[in-house]
């Protein structure tokens, strides 16, 4: 019997003679040293041998791994976290993380081997360096593989649970109730440094209207203004503030007068860190005409400046950050559809819709700058609003506003700007660098879709005195003109009195009109050579003819066939016809056939003074009753007011009328309408029997680009008192250079 002992290290403490033979035996074994003897160093020194194992451990293959992964982790964490809504504290974790995981990874690189039995202890070095049965001679590839990839797969599992579920933290708080959600903020009340009790109620209104302008814009969550009042005159800090109120971001500011300019200062604070985000200020007259205007245009670039800075802080991200995209885009698709209809027929129910529907994106993305100038565009052509809704001229004016700070290198956004200040507000000289800058752009643009940049320009020119060089603009449009669009060239042409070359064009595009078979474009064009011809002529006799040519034909309507009779002078016939317009199906309803003016002049010529008194009085109680008239055109309005006052005999009113006439003109702002209002006042001064007055203005008027000119001029005072005087013929003779044939002059004024 044999006993068998334990095995202390890798060979046999004793060998017994009987024990059987190894199965596999090696031959020419070394004998195995005694148990007395020491273990050779093989390694050398005691560091050497050190650094060797960390080589033979493959130590340093894994650090290099596991350093090389964990750069790259950290280089896509900085770049791709916040676009898949993952925060920011996320990013510091996976850091610290990574670093705090190196030396783990280190030691388990020295304790274990990854073999093809599995994970085992790496064995010691015996005397003869050998390795324990059934591991590889050097270490698996796998291990270091499996240590790189540690870092990857608990942190990228980190990133994708916090992306998955970012969405479902944020539709559980705050702004679970919005698209696209920033951040809450209050506005404290502005203080102000300097100014009188008007600067304090100026702060008071500008506080509201920011509140307003910020609780609008659906992405932001506003504390309400009762919430604020009571840090009007508290000092406590911003951490504490924030903390009350429960909100992560403060505005806070100051009014103060600085010269003849309120400057308003505002901060955005973030309230945990008391950081300043940002700080600007804006400026503005303190003589405004209208204070509650001025107080929307401030809050407004206010507001757009926080939420800018503060969506550039929190942009949309993640699958919330798509949805919100998605459903800006589809509202957009459907304002699109309502653009069209509305373009098509001019529905003001449609327009509207498409008004209410730029709102609601314009409120879920404030700052798309696309939609603004929508906006004004649809806003500018809703017909029913034109020109005298106050409302709308309020709302155009902020429109503008946020067109030109959200979208300032988009030709529409000049383009219906300058429309807006040369049609509806009369300001040419205003409206001519917006349409110079927008024409500008629509060229650089090349997609050239019509041709209103070109003729707003024009307008503006010829109103400014620039007559010349509208016909150059007019004859750069890229597209062939319609025919109602004839008016354009009409004026400069009329203005610059350039008759020949005016009727030389309208006979070219006559010719087409016939070619094309529009019947109604021939009517007015053949009707606009009438009129060039007789006030070049300075005779009737071409509109008598062109009457007598279409008296049969029935796209002549009352009206229009009304405003021909009274040029011709046929106030009986004129008043008949004037009966029978319908405004809503005449289109020539608009004209001057229609005017209360002329109906009254046409019946106190026809001997029915007390009626056309009765009409003068009605229209001077209508001009009254519309202050809005003496804004857009204080120098004609009045000058109207002194001629029916004159006619009536209220001299005093109309000497009143008159002088506030006077008193308004200028010439800097509407040229033409300068030179128009004193045409007017001519008239007023005929009728008042001042004939020298009467004559100057006459001369001032023939001196600058309008309407009327020497021939004109000739036809309407050929049958007057004042049209037989020297002073008027002196006048008539001055400018006898705007007639094609002076000689007429010899039969015009005969004894």
């Amino acid at each position: 019997m044999c006993f068998e002992l334990p095995i202390v290290f890798n060979f046999p403490l004793f060998a017994d003679i009987s024990d059987p033979m190894p199965e596999n035996p090696q031959p020419d074994s070394p004998e195995p040293p005694k148990l007395d003897s020491p273990e050779p160093d093989i390694q050398g020194p005691r560091s050497a041998s050190f650094f060797a194992e960390l080589k033979r451990r493959k130590v340093y293959r894994v650090a290099v791994a596991y350093a090389v992964v964990a750069w790259l982790i950290i280089q896509i964490a900085s770049n791709t976290f916040s676009s898949f809504g993952i925060p920011d504290w996320v990013f510091r974790f996976v850091v610290i993380g990574l670093i705090l995981c190196f030396p783990v990874a280190v030691i388990l690189a020295w304790a274990f081997d990854i073999t093809r039995d599995g994970v085992k202890l790496t064995s010691p070095v015996n005397g003869k360096a050998t390795k324990a049965k059934g591991t590889s001679n050097k270490k698996s590839w796998l291990s270091v593989s499996l240590a790189a990839a540690a870092p990857t797969l608990i942190f990228g599992g980190l990133a994708t649970y916090f992306y998955l579920g970012a969405d479902d933290a944020a539709d559980s708080g705050l702004g679970a109730d919005k698209l696209y959600y920033i951040g809450s903020l209050a506005v404290l009340p502005i203080q102000v440094i300097s100014g009188d009790d008007e600067d304090a109620a100026f702060a008071v209104g500008l506080h509201e209207e920011l509140l307003t302008q910020l609780s609008g814009m659906d992405p932001l969550s506003v504390a309400s203004r009762t919430s604020t009042l009571k840090y009007r005159d508290q000092s406590k800090g911003i951490r504490e503030i924030g903390k009350e109120l429960g909100v992560e971001y403060v505005v806070e500011g100051s009014l103060q007068l600085v010269g003849s300019q309120w400057r308003l200062t505002l901060q955005l604070i973030e309230t945990n860190s008391d950081r300043h985000l940002q700080a600007r200020s804006y400026d503005r007259d303190r003589q405004s005409d209208n204070v509650l205007l001025l107080q929307k245009q401030i809050a407004w670039e206010a507001a757009i400046d926080t939420y800018i800075h503060l969506k550039e802080e929190n942009p949309p991200k993640g699958m919330r950050g798509e949805r919100y995209g998605a459903a800006i885009s589809e509202m957009k698709d459907e304002l699109e559809e309502l653009e069209v209809r509305f373009w098509a027929d001019a529905n003001r129910t449609l327009g509207e819709e498409a008004l209410s529907k730029a709102r609601k994106i314009i409120a879920a993305s404030p700052d798309d700058s696309d939609i603004h100038v929508k906006y004004l565009t649809i806003l500018g052509q809703l017909p029913h609003l034109f020109v005298s809704h106050e409302g709308w001229r309020a709302e155009m004016m902020l429109a503008i506003d946020h067109a030109l700070r959200l979208s300032p290198e988009h030709f529409d956004t000049y383009v219906h700007s300058g429309g807006f200040y040369l049609i509806a507000e009369h300001r040419p000289n205003k409206a001519l660098p917006l349409l110079q800058k927008g024409l500008k752009l629509y060229e650089e643009n090349g997609d050239f879709s019509h041709n209103w940049p070109y003729y707003h320009l024009s307008s503006a020119m010829h109103l400014t005195g620039k007559s010349a060089a509208a016909l150059e603009v007019l004859k750069r449009v890229p597209i062939e003109p319609e025919f109602g669009q004839m008016l354009y060239w009409e004026g400069p042409y009329e203005l610059t009195r350039r008759f020949e070359e005016g009727m030389a064009f309208m006979r070219g595009q006559l010719d087409k009109a016939i070619e094309v078979g529009d019947a109604k474009a021939q009517l007015d064009i053949a009707y606009t050579i009438a009129r060039f011809e007789s006030y070049w002529s300075g005779s009737n006799q071409p509109i008598e003819s062109f009457y007598e040519n279409e008296i049969e034909n029935l796209l002549l309507s009352h009206a229009f066939e009304a405003e021909l009779l009274f040029i011709l002078g046929d106030y009986a016939g004129y008043l008949r016809e004037a009966a029978l317009i319908d405004p809503s199906s005449d289109p020539y309803a608009s004209n001057a056939g229609d005017s209360m003016i002329n109906r009254a002049i046409a019946l106190r010529e026809s001997g029915n003074e007390q009626l056309a008194y009765s009409y003068m009085q009605n229209t001077i109680r209508g001009m009254e009753s519309n202050p809005f008239i003496f804004e857009l055109i204080p120098g004609t309005a009045y000058a109207s007011i002194g001629v029916l006052n004159a006619m009536i005999g209220n001299e005093q009113a109309a000497r009143d009328a008159i002088e506030k006439s006077e008193a308004s003109l200028d010439p800097s702002r509407d040229l033409p309408l300068y030179y128009m209002a004193n045409g007017i006042l001519a008239f007023a001064y005929s009728e008042l029997g001042e004939v020298e007055k009467a004559c100057e203005k006459l001369d001032i008027m023939l001196s600058g680009p309008t309407g009327s000119c020497t021939g004109r001029l000739m036809l309407d005072f050929e049958d007057s008192e004042l049209g037989r005087t020297p002073q008027f013929e002196a006048v008539i003779r001055k400018h006898v250079d705007q007639l094609r044939d002076p000689e007429i002059l010899d039969t015009y004024f005969v004894e």
